[in-house]
């Protein structure tokens, strides 16, 4: 799975084609990576727009940065996430 990242965004799927990677090349502030961590040693924070199991089962307590979630489906579990991050749900 690829994932799409700046601003805090993560991508659909579709972004591991080779095609997507082109359409979004020209996008300076967005770069493509193959890991959750790569994303998130760049950026300081995350809107999630997902319910996708990679986010849920996604090891939060490796990240010993400060960075904020916005969790725009709810499904994170709050209580689980180490301090350095703050969360938001909507």
């Amino acid at each position: 799975m690829s994932f799409l990242g700046g601003l805090g965004t993560c991508s659909p799927p579709y972004l591991q084609s080779k095609e997507a990677e082109k359409r979004f090349k020209h996008i300076s502030r967005f770069k493509i990576e193959k890991s959750i961590i790569k994303i998130i040693e760049k950026v300081d924070y995350i809107v999630l727009m997902t319910e996708w199991s990679e986010f849920r089962d996604f090891d939060w307590s490796s990240i010993t940065k400060e960075i904020s979630i916005l969790d725009t489906k709810n499904f994170l579990n709050s209580d689980n996430l180490p301090k350095n991050i703050k969360y938001y749900s909507v």
